[in-house]
């Protein structure tokens, strides 16, 4: 990607020149600011900006999964613990077992996180327009939920899933 390759068809895999199966726009959107400024592929450190894009987007994540469970709860202690396990559970669970080399899954360069970054910002906004229904809130919402297209391929699945159960209650 950071070539300027293409990532071909993720289902037939045309091209074959892609890191990844599943299309996605992540790595090309965060490295084009620093090209933007003037830096060549050789010039930018792809392994110090993966971990730079790794801290900001774990905290980041951290910070929208407290604030989706505190807006659905109203409790401090209970959005604490839920962003707590929202981020270090999944290995606990996956590998059975609470000490694991893998402690935070979301630790990984671009995936899950960023896509996960979008779909909590999407029930961040989805939460506040049902409270409120305000338009502003609302459009919002309608974009955050359109560029999980783009995001992640799995994204949009999940909030549509969620938005489609929400129809039928």
């Amino acid at each position: 990607i950071l070539e300027g390759h293409g990532l071909g068809n993720p289902v037939l895999r045309d091209g074959k020149d892609g890191p990844e199966m599943h299309f996605t726009f992540i790595t090309q959107v965060l490295v084009t600011p620093l090209r933007m400024v003037g830096l060549t592929d050789k010039q930018i450190d792809v392994v110090l900006l993966y971990r730079i894009f790794t801290f900001v987007g774990v905290f980041l994540l951290s910070i929208l999964v407290y604030g989706l469970a505190w807006a659905m709860s109203g409790d401090k202690i209970f959005s604490v613990v839920a962003a707590v396990f929202v981020i270090g559970g999944y290995p606990i669970l996956f590998y059975k077992s609470l000490f694991h080399p893998e402690f935070i899954f979301y630790g990984r360069a671009f995936s899950p996180y960023l896509g996960s970054i979008f779909f909590f910002l999407f029930l961040n906004f989805l939460i506040r327009a049902l409270r409120s229904g305000d338009t502003k809130v609302i459009i919002f919402a309608a974009a955050s939920f359109g560029a999980l297209f783009y995001v992640y391929m799995f994204a949009w699945t999940f909030a549509g899933a969620l938005l489609v159960s929400f129809c039928i209650l």
